[in-house]
């Protein structure tokens, strides 16, 4: 769930890593168009056995 004033205009989920019964992506959510787009990157934990969000962070930069 989001929860902001506006909702993401486009959106890319790419995967990082999995283990230790785990699934981990980076999600970037784009925000507005053209070149004065934001962007926020979320990096997700997945628990593969019951497919739940277990964890959302805030992604390192690229």
């Amino acid at each position: 769930m989001l929860r902001a004033q506006d909702v993401p205009t486009r959106w890319e989920v790419r995967y990082h890593d999995s283990g230790a019964g785990h699934l981990f992506t980076t999600v970037t959510l784009t925000w507005g168009t053209g070149p004065d787009a934001g962007h926020t990157r979320l990096a997700v934990q997945s628990d593969l056995s019951t497919k739940l969000i277990s964890d959302i962070e805030d992604a390192p930069s690229a």
